[in-house]
């Protein structure tokens, strides 16, 4: 193994990205209502789970772009980005309409 290709940064990359979907989930507990029409944490709980959802796609690159180069670490990454954005991506669509206040 070269040295200069450390193994915890990408652990720690592929492992950092499940924070942001951690963090919308939160506020969807938090903020979660039955009431149609009224967000009752505010305007803030819907911002943040859109700002959430932009930066976990930031996450994402950073992490592939730690995985560029190895035959090995390059696949798993792919997985577990596509994995986490489909996730990421459900949470933010159900959850987002439910802490605005408005339902499908």
């Amino acid at each position: 193994m070269n040295p200069s290709q450390k193994w915890w940064p990408w652990v720690l990359s592929v492992t950092g990205i499940w924070i942001f979907p951690a963090c919308m989930m939160g506020i969807w507990g938090c903020c979660y209502t039955t009431v149609f029409g009224e967000p009752p944490c505010g305007p803030w709980a819907e911002e943040a789970m859109n700002a959430l959802f932009l930066l976990n796609f930031v996450a994402v690159a950073v992490c592939l772009t730690l995985s560029w180069g190895h035959p090995v670490r390059l696949p798993l990454a792919i997985l577990a980005g596509t994995a986490e954005v489909v996730i990421t991506f459900l949470i933010w669509f159900v959850g987002g309409a439910s802490v605005a206040g408005s339902y499908f």
